[in-house]
């Protein structure tokens, strides 16, 4: 792992952001990933889904995250 921010990385090599998409949906987890979350099959989670696009609308960034809901609270604050 780095200590260099990827948005630093951005910056730096002239790449300027655009868009940022972020999705939540709910989600089923099963196999390696409910043991990962020390979960049951087919227990729902939270998926959250971003993607960033620069200028040219390339993707420069794409996460997705699977999340326990018992041991989360999401806050969302829109300006």
């Amino acid at each position: 792992y780095s200590v260099t921010s990827l948005y630093d990385v951005f910056q730096a090599n002239g790449i300027t952001l655009k868009e940022f998409r972020q999705v939540l949906s709910s989600y089923l987890i099963h196999d390696f990933k409910a043991r990962l979350l020390d979960l049951e099959d087919d227990y729902p989670v939270y998926r959250v889904t971003c993607q960033t696009m620069d200028q040219s609308d390339r993707v420069v960034e794409y996460t997705v995250s699977l999340i326990n809901p018992q041991k989360t609270i999401i806050t969302t604050s829109l300006k």
